[in-house]
């Protein structure tokens, strides 16, 4: 049983090239050993980044640059300005999402949703607006109603 290992070890050890010298003779002898199964990688390509190498810079937030002039999703030299119609309150309240940090995926699906743009019912005995899946995909875990109803509605 203690052999086992050592026979695997000894298939898979090469033997180095092995030197003679002595003092009487300045002739060295030179033996070489070649291994089986060698590959080659020199037809292979060079490797080269797939994606863009991540920043060092900060991932600061906008806020501060948006509170004055018109938000632009421009983030260093990368970006552009926009050429189309802007709610410029909205997009100085969620910089990120017009300028996002360089560590942001995209996967967090937004959360943020006025309920002045929700649908209203008004009946008698009051109003009610409420935001779910049919606006929101994410209201499936999360929805949200404001209402007002009148003293002693049912």
């Amino acid at each position: 049983m203690l052999f086992t290992p050592l026979l695997a070890l000894a298939t898979y050890a090469a033997a180095a090239p092995a030197g003679t010298s002595s003092s009487l003779s300045s002739t060295a002898t030179h033996t070489s050993a070649t291994s089986v199964g060698t590959t080659t990688t020199a037809g292979a390509p060079l490797a080269s980044p797939t994606v863009a190498y991540a920043s060092d810079d900060l991932n600061g937030s906008y806020l501060d640059r948006y509170e004055s002039g018109t938000p632009e999703p421009i983030i260093g030299a990368a970006g552009a300005n926009i050429l189309g119609p802007q709610n410029i309150p909205l997009e100085r309240e969620s910089p990120d999402f017009l300028a996002p940090p360089t560590t942001d995926s995209g996967s967090v699906q937004n959360v943020k949703w006025p309920m002045a743009i929700s649908h209203n019912r008004v009946q008698d005995g009051g109003w009610a607006r409420q935001q779910n899946v049919h606006d929101m995909s994410i209201a499936t875990a999360m929805a949200g109603v404001d209402m007002r109803l009148k003293a002693g509605a049912i």
